[in-house]
C-alpha cells in the first residue's frame, strides 16, 4: 500500500547572489535547497513560502521538490 506524504511548509530565508542555492526554514529547522530541486520557473525569493519534501543530505535536511505558496496557501502555477 502506497502512503502519501504531505509536503512541508517553509519560508525561504537565504539565496545566494548566483541564485544557486538557498535555505529556507521549516518551523525552526534550516533546510538547504538548489535550483536543480525548484518546480517553478524562477528561483524563489527570501520571504517566499514554498512547500517541498525533503531527504537526509551530507550536511542535514535537503529540499527536493520545492514549489511556491501563492495566495490563501495554494501553489501558484497548478491553482489548487
Amino acid at each position: 500500500m502506497k502512503t502519501h506524504v504531505e509536503p512541508e511548509h517553509g519560508r525561504v530565508t537565504y539565496v545566494d547572489v548566483e541564485g544557486e542555492w538557498g535555505y529556507l526554514d521549516a518551523d525552526g529547522r534550516q533546510v538547504y535547497f538548489h535550483h536543480n530541486s525548484v518546480l517553478d520557473p524562477a528561483m524563489p525569493a527570501v520571504g517566499d513560502e514554498v512547500r517541498f519534501t525533503d531527504e537526509p543530505g551530507e550536511n542535514g535536511p535537503q529540499a527536493t521538490s520545492v514549489a511556491r505558496v501563492g495566495e490563501h496557501g495554494h501553489h501558484e502555477l497548478a491553482g489548487t
